[in-house]
């Protein structure tokens, strides 16, 4: 299955400047998105409050030599703009970008971020001001970004590391730095907690200026998020080549989702500035097992960059059904007519449905974070698979109720969880003789999403 990619073209001293930056060679490019045209195919573009997000070709610069602008030099705005297409976070992204801040004003506010957020949410931008359209805050009502998993934030005013207006951590106030924010908390007025950050660099946006300042006074960055959870941000003058390491192979707590979208937010206040992007390239840091079906052994089908034994259950043989990590496994003599799990204020609420039981005799729950495990198909070829490890939760056998041949409805609540993190469920029923089987997985779900396994 391929992602669309944007079409847009880079040069090649650009790429490889990329590379230069990232340490190691990118695999594969998801998005590439230079924002100097007219156009800017699958971006969203949400105006919050104020006159941004536009691009400024070809009404302020010649086609070709735009940039995408995201707050004009005005009060209290709020903008953010996203690309459509969700991007798996497996194989670890590398992310580069160019970004020049600046103003008439002798000072200026508030910041820009580029913000990862669930691809199953509902896109809403958060609070303008230091919150930099991420955050809550609290002081105008503003909620925070809905479904935000995290915000890397370049911050020229210093309030996005400021624990005030209901923003959750931070050192207080720190002009010119770079801020990590966290996921959005059991709903958007808590969470997006402060994670780390630096001012090493020094000074990156520019005052005093009538006009956008030359290449010494933009700004490169280059942004590695491991599959290992590990985040490294290095930035440097545009017109130089060397990098400074400002955040260094930090090792976040809270999980990755499986997929995310990336967007800009940026925001102003009482001060003000342009704030403006160019040239973004989001690549993978591991290569992908497949992009395509032509990269897998034959019979098999490249499913989320994953080579897997079927799509759908008329990929399997006759007897198997298709199920969640997309191998084949024998049908069962439950019928299972849906499997969720949602966000509660106790706990996650997991249910099932039944719609057939025969010699059913009870249930268990698994339940884990997503790592990779090899294991086989019914074909017994290698994948490599999200599967666990799954660790059953439920101290007792969940006693079968249905009566054959008709199945009724189950609620567990597990209620060993935590804010911030995500999960993911496996049902197994067991029969009268002892036989299991495995459905799922239902996740992930979080205090910012549910689950909804479809058999």
């Amino acid at each position: 299955m391929r992602l669309p990619l944007y079409a847009g073209i880079i040069a090649v001293s650009f790429a490889l400047v990329l590379m230069a930056a990232s340490g190691a060679q990118a695999q594969y490019t998801f998005l590439n998105a230079p924002f100097t045209g007219t156009t800017a195919p699958d971006w969203t573009f949400i105006n919050a409050a104020g006159d941004g997000p536009i691009l400024t070709a070809p009404s302020i610069d010649t086609a070709g030599n735009g940039w995408l602008r995201l707050t004009s030099n005005k009060q209290n705005q709020n903008s953010f703009v996203y690309y459509n297409n969700p991007i798996p976070t497996a194989y670890g992204l590398n992310i580069n970008f160019t970004f020049v801040i600046w103003t008439p004003n002798d000072e200026d506010a508030d910041g820009l971020a580029i913000v990862l957020f669930d691809n199953n949410a509902i896109p809403s931008a958060g609070g303008w001001g230091g919150s930099l359209g991420y955050a809550q805050h609290s002081d105008f009502g503003s909620v925070g970004m809905n479904g935000g998993f995290v915000a890397f934030g370049f911050d020229e005013y210093g309030n996005f590391s400021n624990p005030i207006e209901d923003r959750e951590g931070g050192p207080g106030f720190r002009p010119d730095s770079v801020v990590l924010r966290g996921p959005m908390g059991a709903d958007r007025s808590q969470g997006y907690a402060y994670v780390t950050g630096s001012n090493s660099f020094g000074a990156f946006s520019n005052t005093a200026r009538t006009s956008r300042p030359a290449t010494n006074r933009r700004y490169d960055v280059n942004l590695q998020m491991t599959a290992a959870r590990r985040v490294t941000i290095r930035m440097k003058r545009n017109d130089r080549t060397t990098w400074t390491t400002v955040v260094n192979n930090y090792q976040v707590a809270f999980d990755f989702p499986e997929r995310v979208k990336v967007g800009y937010t940026a925001s102003t206040g009482a001060t003000t500035a342009y704030h403006e992007i160019r040239n973004l390239v989001v690549q993978t840091i591991d290569n992908p097992e497949c992009v395509n079906d032509s990269e897998c052994p034959s019979g098999d089908y490249c499913v989320a960059y994953i080579c897997a034994d079927c799509r759908t259950d008329a990929d399997c043989p006759t007897g198997y059904v298709c199920n969640g990590d997309y191998t084949c496994e024998e049908e069962t003599l439950i019928e299972l007519g849906s499997f969720d799990a949602k966000w509660q204020d106790e706990g996650i609420a997991v249910s099932w449905v039944t719609e057939t039981e025969i010699d059913n005799a009870y249930f268990d729950l698994y339940r884990a974070t997503s790592i990779k495990k090899s294991t086989k198909g019914f074909n017994n070829k290698k994948k490599w698979l999200k599967m666990g490890p799954y660790v059953k939760i439920n101290d007792y056998p969940i006693p079968a109720e249905g009566i054959a041949p008709y199945g009724t409805s189950y609620e567990y609540l597990d209620t060993d969880v935590e804010y911030g993190r995500r999960y993911w469920y496996k049902l197994q029923d067991v029969d009268l003789y002892g036989t299991a089987t495995q459905h799922g997985p239902c996740g992930p779900v979080s205090a910012w999403e549910d689950c909804s396994y479809e058999p």
